[in-house]
């Protein structure tokens, strides 16, 4: 299974970006903050799991190869990220480390044009839609695919490029859907 995303770290432009299995941590379970770091925020993410194996897939096809969604928190190390973009390092150690992507309860791909997440992070509170995200699902299934072969059991995600906030220890990240907790991490 491959973990595979688009997010903003300079400019407007996406940068891809790839996590090992390891990164996944899976909904309820508490993300520990890491040693390695001082500073780690989260990204709101959309997360679709894909259902068919495929390569140079078109936005017109797309559809046909993702079944479900959710939302995520796509965690990363700030200090470490911003020590990178200045030395011209990889990113990895501050995007990829365990458990840097929390996902969600997965939906089924009916409820997806319509939906409303309601994100608690602490004491913050921020509603989401569809209009929150730059790219839509066939848009990073075929830039993806035109990459790489993507397979049944894939994960993409797509970070929000507006919204991000500071973790705390001692905080509590929710998610519903329709009044429904679809993501729960504690932040230790």
């Amino acid at each position: 299974m491959k973990l595979v995303g688009f997010t903003y770290e300079q400019a407007d432009l996406p940068t891809l970006i790839l996590k090992s299995d390891s990164s996944l941590l899976v909904n309820r379970k508490p993300f520990f903050i890491p040693d390695f770091a001082q500073h780690f925020t989260a990204t709101p993410c959309l997360v679709f799991r894909l259902c068919k194996v495929g390569k140079s897939i078109t936005k017109h096809f797309a559809p046909r190869y993702w079944d479900s969604f959710t939302f995520g928190l796509n965690i990363k190390a700030k200090d470490l990220l911003q020590q990178a973009h200045q030395t011209g390092d990889a990113w990895t150690a501050a995007i990829a480390f365990d458990y840097s992507l929390v996902v969600g309860k997965m939906l089924d791909k009916e409820l997806f044009e319509d939906f409303v997440f309601d994100l608690q992070i602490g004491a913050e509170k921020q509603q989401f839609t569809l209009q929150d995200w730059a790219l839509t699902a066939e848009e990073t299934i075929e830039k993806v695919s035109h990459l790489m072969t993507i397979r049944q059991g894939d994960l993409l995600f797509m970070d929000n490029k507006r919204y991000v906030y500071d973790l705390q220890q001692n905080t509590n990240c929710k998610v519903t859907y329709n009044d429904e907790e679809i993501l729960f991490c504690a932040i230790k």
